[in-house]
């Protein structure tokens, strides 16, 4: 369903200018988000000052990490339908099939379209532009994550509320490992298994019908922890130069490294594509009154347009390469003693022509 809403010349016009203190917020904003990106921290170096809890030989507060079997004091489940099982984490994941609002716009029209879709966040359809015929039933049941008491790696244990875990593992739902009665039933589709709870089915779902996954980290599988040995337990640690590093990682303390290589490696390169984007929108909103001034202009305007796209596209790309390295070099040590290094080289070289020129004089 679709509801118009038509603008003219004028109303986008104003609607552009309007949007070019925006469009600056939005540009400066960008190099800012680029040099936090270029200044991020490479966990896998601060990793690497870690000693094996063994070497640490009882000093307390040293920053150590520990290769071991996850241990947990007691089972865990939902409070819903999975029976206690060995798991150190358990998350429940709730979706409810409901409308879903979009607003899309073209040149001159913005309109509202809906679709029913499953989504763990419902929205409330008494805030849709057009709420009749798209109405949400309340969300009975929410997310939920689930964490045992007494979890362990080795004979070490860890404060589970300030740990970061590692990635959980979808968990394949049998009958024996449920409780679940009536019309509820274990699905599945080539990705997960599924508690369905609804009116309609699996197949074809009904707004308000209810699914549930689950994913889990289980007991007895090898870890590594990173943080602070601290009266028997490993705890968060701070660096002095760098941020928090307490977290568990699947594998080795070499699995753990080759993660945080590839985070650094990832993080990265989105960073500086997000802020790429950013850049770009605040550059196009700049711009954006001389795009609806060339409408005008028929066939020249849509060349003009054209035209404008690919510039802004093409500076922004230069600017952001250029500031990419600006900041990555200014907010390196190697980097501002390389500067220094070469200001000082000039700087001899310029005297030494100097004192040449003035003994030849």
């Amino acid at each position: 369903m679709a509801q118009p809403q038509p603008q003219n010349f004028g109303d986008k016009l104003i609607g552009s200018i309007s949007g070019i203190l925006i469009g600056v917020l939005v540009f400066i904003g960008s190099f800012v988000v680029l040099y936090k990106v270029e200044g991020r921290t490479d966990y896998s170096k601060v990793a690497n000052k870690a000693v094996e809890v063994s070497q640490a030989a009882g000093d307390e507060d040293q920053f150590v990490y520990f290769t071991g079997e996850m241990k947990a004091s007691q089972q865990i489940g939902d409070d819903l339908y999975v029976k206690p099982g060995d798991y150190a984490v358990l998350h429940r994941k709730v979706e409810m099939y409901s409308w879903v609002e979009e607003e899309e716009s073209t040149e001159d029209t913005e309109f509202y379209t809906y679709s029913t879709e499953w989504v763990e966040d419902v929205e409330n359809s008494s805030e849709f532009n057009q709420p009749r015929g798209h109405e949400n039933p309340a969300q009975p049941n929410y997310s939920k994550r689930f964490v045992a008491d007494g979890v362990k790696i080795g004979d070490y244990e860890i404060n589970t509320d300030s740990v970061s875990f590692p990635s959980l593992d979808d968990l394949d739902l049998k009958s024996d490992m449920v409780n679940i009665y009536g019309t509820i039933k274990i699905s599945s589709d080539k990705d997960n298994d599924y508690i369905f709870d609804g009116r309609g089915s699996f197949e074809s779902p009904q707004v308000g019908d209810l699914r549930y996954t689950y994913s889990v980290l289980p007991v007895g599988k090898k870890m590594t922890v990173f943080g602070k040995l601290s009266n028997g337990m490993i705890e968060s640690h701070h660096g002095e130069n760098e941020g928090k590093l307490y977290r568990i990682f699947k594998g080795s303390n070499g699995d753990s490294k080759a993660v945080l290589r590839g985070e650094y490696s990832s993080s990265g390169w989105f960073g500086r594509i997000g802020s790429f984007l950013l850049m770009w929108l605040g550059l196009s909103l700049i711009l954006k009154p001389l795009s609806v001034v060339m409408e005008l202009i028929p066939v020249i305007g849509k060349l003009g347009k054209s035209a404008l796209g690919a510039i802004t596209f093409t500076v922004t790309l230069i600017l952001t390469v250029v500031a990419s390295l600006v900041f990555s070099v200014i907010q390196s040590w190697i980097g501002l003693a390389v500067i220094a290094a070469a200001a000082i080289g000039v700087g001899l070289y310029l005297n030494a022509k100097k004192g040449t020129l003035a003994v030849k004089k």
